[in-house]
């Protein structure tokens, strides 16, 4: 035997064909079939894996870019609710800094009646000079105070107002802005 191969002599170079019955030739076709099918689903099956691997790598590419909105989204949550919790602090103090300023009224007004029952008390006096110091002292005092909480009324009806709050359903709020001038 040697180790080159050489071509047979006498021997047809098509393909020989054994007599086959129908049912061999049926399942031979099959078979041929199922290999191709076995071809196809293979190279389905790359080509899927090629697919997988660009997705993959997609997403990993947008996972910073994800990672890094939701954690703009939680930071602008959380800044949001502490501006709304300062806002809400913001009102109760200036409804508070209005109950104050309504008092410290009521009391000069308080004030001032006490001097004007002293005034009639002392009508003799009036002509003293030191009860006339007081009493110019004390008007002067009562018109600032006056003036002050004007001032501070409409600052505060402002503030209330332009804050974004729903001034209208709170009784307080509403009250703290559309106050009459009737105070005086």
């Amino acid at each position: 035997m040697s180790e080159v191969d050489e071509p047979m002599t006498g021997v047809d170079g098509g393909e020989s064909r054994l007599p086959l019955s129908e049912d061999e030739t049926r399942v031979l076709e099959l078979y041929d079939k199922l290999q191709e099918l076995r071809l196809e689903i293979a190279i389905l099956n790359a080509q899927q894996a090629d697919i997988g691997y660009e997705t993959m790598q997609l997403s990993r590419d947008l996972f910073p870019y994800v990672q890094e909105r939701d954690e703009t989204s939680i930071s602008v949550a959380q800044h949001a609710e502490s501006v709304a919790k300062l806002r809400d602090d913001l009102t109760k103090v200036q409804v508070q800094s209005l109950r104050v300023c309504r008092e410290n009224m009521e009391l000069t007004s308080e004030l001032f009646a006490l001097a004007e029952q002293a005034k009639q008390k002392k009508a003799v006096r009036v002509d003293d000079p030191r009860v006339q110091q007081e009493m110019e002292k004390l008007t002067r005092e009562v018109k600032t105070s006056r003036q002050r909480w004007r001032v501070m009324k409409g600052v505060a009806s402002g503030v209330v107002a332009g804050s974004g709050v729903d001034w209208a359903k709170d009784e307080d709020l509403r009250n703290i802005v559309l106050d009459p001038e009737d105070e005086d």
